[in-house]
């Protein structure tokens, strides 16, 4: 396993580890190098190659959680203090979401971000968004309904999220 990463006892020795501590070393190479060439009032979401800039955007957009909630995953994973430092500062935009009610996508914008960050650090500021997102929701279901489904001409209990 790379330095920092922590395996639960039970998964020592796993034939997999490996291949978790690899892909964990890759991930972490590809975050650290979106964190050097993205501001951290911008989002990436797609790069048009491996080589390619980044496309971003701010904080309204349905994808903006993503990759600061990474960047708590990576955290978590390595309990690197320099990951929780870049997703709290990279989180702080998102923020002002929480009083969104045009979308339904709040969940992936905050709680990605500072659901996880609550929950690893105890952080009460992080808690207090995530409040005030889930206050916010009548006001989403009065613009789209108490219950969002997907594409599907014809929801099922499997494409409805309430």
């Amino acid at each position: 396993m790379p330095d920092g990463c922590v395996l639960p006892a039970s998964a020592q020795g796993d034939p997999l580890d490996a291949l978790v501590a690899n892909d964990l070393q890759y991930a972490g190479q590809q975050l650290q190098a979106a964190v050097n060439v993205t501001p951290v009032a911008r989002y990436p979401y797609e790069t048009p190659s491996p080589s390619g800039p980044w496309t971003t955007s701010d904080a309204a957009w349905w994808t903006s959680g993503f990759f600061p909630g990474s960047l708590w995953l990576m955290y978590q994973a390595t309990g690197d203090p320099m990951w929780r430092t870049e997703a709290a500062a990279r989180q702080a935009g998102l923020a002002s979401q929480a009083s969104h009610t045009s979308t339904h996508d709040v969940g992936f914008m905050l709680f990605t971000t500072y659901g996880n960050g609550y929950r690893l650090t105890g952080e009460p500021s992080y808690r207090d968004v995530v409040l005030q997102a889930a206050r916010s929701r009548p006001g989403r279901e009065a613009r789209h309904g108490p219950c969002t489904g997907s594409r599907r001409p014809t929801p099922t209990p499997a494409t409805l999220a309430c």
